[in-house]
């Protein structure tokens, strides 16, 4: 067993963790309390007068005060709204208390604990209140982005549908593959658009994604793509009809728009009789999507579909597949808690033990990948399958987007050669990995 990596902590000024902590979530923050002051008006308007005035001030000041607790670096302390996730997280930072001579404080913890605590404590503000328990802080940027990203979506969406119309009508297996294969690097690149990465900046996509994957190519440093399908093709072969597809969703927008063609293809190409969508039960990371998310896409699509002709052919598939149950979209707490997923099997038994029901689990983006791997500072030429340690509960497949410093499964010198090109590459999303297990 290799000895394992430090965790990424913005005590360590080098790490990607500290300009996190120190610049960008402060930026975060701010943008969450001018929307609130600015939307005060509409929010009283749209849901009575009375005391909800007052109602906003307590969040705008929870916000400002968990700001300053930020940027003074105060010891974490337990959160008090007492919702589902409450005592999960209250007994977690006891835990870290034990492990330490001092409280964790935000420059001082484990950058995925101390991320994580940061969307948890936005969420508390609104959940303090009494009339404002549901307001998603970000909700309003990411229906932006998935409307001005609607070129691009609708462009996707005739390509999908005329791919789909084609195969439909052969038994070309070579073609499926094809298809698949480049349905997946369009589901790949889709997330680029991070709203937690650009400092909560708008971030959507406005060129045709199909035509930008041949110049996307040369990014992918690692692409384990054709496992993917042949894990597929041997599931379909020992079960027919009744394998089982999970995507570990990541952003809103334009991204989730590429996971529902993901979904699609699977399903109507018959690679998948079932693909659980799996959100966040919170709004969590600015873009991630949430229940809230899932159903105002479906109903944007529809709106978008009554002057975006394109985009008809594909929701329609979109809806009998939902209608059957083929596709499905759920949530669960363990999503939105500080543990890496090593520790899913010990916090959230029942959710591994879904998980391996599932014939392939695709995670998408940055989180999910930091938390595969223990959000350590592996040498990036450690084994995929070593980071992820005793995680294994279906064959399962990374697509991520390069956007910090955690990465692993690269080849000896293939860093260096990465660094001549590109001295930002780990920040800049240009580049890539579809890393896959298989369990």
């Amino acid at each position: 067993m290799a000895q394992l990596a430090r965790p990424c902590s913005a005590k360590f000024k080098e790490d990607f963790a500290y300009e996190t902590i120190k610049d960008r979530l402060p930026v975060i923050l701010t943008k969450v309390i001018d929307a609130v002051t600015r939307d005060r008006k509409s929010l009283v308007a749209n849901n009575g007068q009375g005391l909800l005035i007052n109602d906003l001030k307590g969040i705008i000041s929870r916000l400002a005060e968990m700001k300053h607790s930020l940027q003074t670096n105060k010891p974490l302390k337990p959160l008090t709204d007492n919702t589902d996730s409450t005592e999960a997280w209250n007994k977690y930072l006891e835990e870290q208390v034990k492990c330490s001579d001092k409280p964790p404080s935000w420059f001082s913890s484990t950058w995925l604990y101390v991320e994580c605590f940061f969307y948890r404590k936005i969420h508390e503000a609104m959940a303090l209140s009494e009339h404002f328990k549901g307001l998603d802080p970000f909700g309003e940027q990411k229906r932006r982005s998935l409307i001005e990203s609607m070129t691009s979506v609708t462009s996707l969406a005739y390509h999908l549908e005329k791919e789909l119309n084609v195969l439909s009508e052969s038994d070309d297996t070579e073609a499926t593959r094809k298809v698949y294969l480049q349905i997946l690097q369009v589901d790949l690149w889709g997330n680029k658009c991070d709203l937690s990465i650009s400092g909560a900046n708008d971030n959507h996509q406005t060129t045709d994604p199909i035509l930008q994957l041949p110049t996307l190519q040369s990014g992918i440093l690692v692409d384990d793509s054709a496992a993917t399908w042949q894990q597929l093709v041997d599931a379909n072969r020992t079960k027919p009809n009744q394998v089982r597809v999970d995507i570990i969703l990541d952003n809103s927008g334009f991204e989730f728009f590429t996971d529902l063609c993901l979904a699609v293809f699977l399903v109507d190409m018959k690679l998948a009789s079932i693909v659980r969508l799996h959100g966040k039960s919170i709004p969590w990371f600015v873009s991630d999507v949430t229940a809230e998310d899932f159903s105002w896409t479906i109903d944007q699509l529809g709106v978008q579909s009554d002057t975006h002709t394109n985009l008809f052919g594909f929701l329609k598939r979109l809806k009998e597949n939902l209608q059957s149950g083929a596709i499905t979209f759920e949530v669960h707490t363990f999503w939105t808690l500080p543990q890496d997923f090593n520790e899913m099997q010990t916090v959230a038994p029942d959710l591994y033990a879904s998980l391996q029901k599932s014939d392939l689990v695709y995670f998408k983006g940055d989180l999910n990948y930091r938390k595969l791997i223990g959000d350590r500072k592996w040498d990036p030429t450690t084994r995929f399958e070593t980071a992820v340690r005793d995680f294994r509960p279906a064959p399962f497949c990374a697509l991520r987007t390069i956007k910090c410093d955690v990465l692993v499964g690269l080849r000896n010198g293939q860093m260096e050669e990465v660094q001549r090109v590109d001295p930002n590459w780990m920040k800049s999303s240009a580049f890539a990995v579809i890393q896959y297990l298989s369990g």
